[in-house]
């Protein structure tokens, strides 16, 4: 009798198992792939709602998963309590907010991607699972790329136009560009341990999907997707060389990129997209003014006044996704850190960025030379902290992905002992 009673119960586990396992991915990827490249256009509203309720599903079936085997939830708890606490102190400040609706609302869909987040740690157990879930994303990307390319393409005057500004499509520029960079950079992980495993067909494969994505990101003409390309790759190059052979290798890249660079500049697309942008950009740096480019004066207006505004409520703000309703402005901030700072006060922002910076600043003391989980780890952060300068992140799905990253790499190395101050705040 006990013996059946065994059996019974474990065929559900191992039957939900089988299934999560095996739609977990594609359903991650698909929806990745609906809220990248379909954008907010009203017109795409049902496939991205069908996607998302996929992915609900699933997740919702890893919940019931974990009820089998409770033990693997102590893993999350970590994750658990950054989370929540989190959440409590956006709850306090959308109390509190001259425009509760908006914010509580807000606060639904940071909730939701929150719960998608601690399922997600509960499936990686191990690095092998997690290099499941990087390939899921770049995935998404790429099917993203090769759907908007596909709609894009030439203007009728036969220049170049910028993939994500198609009418059927709508204007995903900027979200196109930084999930391209970000599945680029996490990409280099295939592409290095490719290499040290000398898996040349495999190689070659990761290496054309990187063209491909670099492609992407070129004919966005985003400026944040390029520097993002720019830095995030050179980093993660530069932590996994060997130490003896960084000053040829710098040499050899620093060479080699100004070659690229040099033609790329000699192309109509380049002309067309970058040209004008950067010379604007760099103008905007030298005077502190743009004539040409207005909106360079005005996301700099913006992120002056939503710390101005932040001064007078520096603790718990004036409640989470506020800022376009209650500055004046009708539009987010355009930078992360003066988002959050606004709308969840020094409390939130410190609470939302902890578990982040831990985690980072315990990579950074690893050894990264051959090592592409590490490097790349390592990068991906740098690259999270530059681009919240001019990008709103804190609500948005791809970018927990990318902390969860970051996360589970420094967990994967050192174990949860890495968070002894956490634990201690705690």
């Amino acid at each position: 009798m006990l013996m059946i009673k065994k059996r019974r119960l474990t065929v559900p586990k191992m039957y939900l198992s089988s299934i999560t396992d095996r739609l977990y991915g594609v359903v991650l990827s698909l929806y990745i792939f609906s809220h990248t490249a379909l954008g907010w256009n009203a017109d795409y509203a049902l496939a991205r709602r069908m996607c998302t309720a996929a992915y609900l599903a699933v997740s919702l079936l890893m919940t019931g998963q974990a009820i089998y085997n409770r033990k693997a939830l102590l893993k999350i708890r970590y994750l658990f309590l950054w989370a929540a606490g989190f959440l409590f102190l956006s709850f306090l400040s959308s109390i509190d907010s001259q425009e509760p609706g908006a914010s509580l609302r807000n606060l639904i869909r940071i909730s939701l991607n929150f719960f998608f987040i601690l399922i997600l740690d509960y499936k990686v157990k191990d690095r092998a699972e997690l290099k499941q879930i990087l390939r899921s994303v770049v995935t998404g990307a790429v099917l993203a790329g090769v759907y908007v390319l596909s709609r894009s393409g030439f203007d009728s005057n036969g220049s170049y136009g910028r993939l994500g500004y198609h009418d059927e499509i709508g204007n995903i520029v900027n979200l196109l560009s930084h999930m391209s960079a970000f599945a680029m950079i996490l990409n280099l992980y295939n592409i290095m341990e490719s290499f040290s495993n000398r898996k040349k067909v495999w190689l070659l494969f990761y290496t054309v999907i990187e063209a491909f994505l670099f492609c992407i990101v070129l004919r966005t003409g985003s400026r944040t997707g390029m520097i993002m390309v720019v830095t995030g790759a050179a980093s993660a190059v530069f932590l996994y060389m060997e130490t003896r052979r960084k000053p040829f290798y710098i040499l050899g890249g620093t060479v080699f990129c100004i070659a690229v660079f040099w033609r790329l500049s000699q192309t109509e697309m380049f002309q067309v997209l970058y040209k004008t942008s950067f010379e604007n950009l760099f103008h905007f740096f030298a005077t502190g003014r743009s004539i040409r480019e207005i909106s360079l004066n005005i996301r700099f207006e913006m992120i002056w006044n939503g710390l101005a505004l932040w001064l007078e409520k520096p603790f718990f703000g004036w409640g989470i996704g506020t800022f376009s309703d209650l500055a004046g402005y009708g539009m987010y901030s355009h930078c992360d850190y003066v988002e959050l700072l606004f709308g969840t006060g020094l409390a939130g922002t410190l609470v939302f960025y902890s578990l982040f910076i831990f985690s980072w600043m315990q990579l950074l003391k690893m050894k990264t030379v051959r090592n592409p989980g590490i490097s790349v780890a390592v990068a991906a952060g740098f690259v999270i902290l530059v681009s919240n300068f001019s990008a709103v992140t804190y609500n948005s799905f791809l970018m927990l992905v990318y902390m969860l990253y970051i996360y589970k790499s420094a967990v994967f190395e050192n174990g949860h002992g890495l968070f002894r101050v956490q634990r201690y705040i705690v």
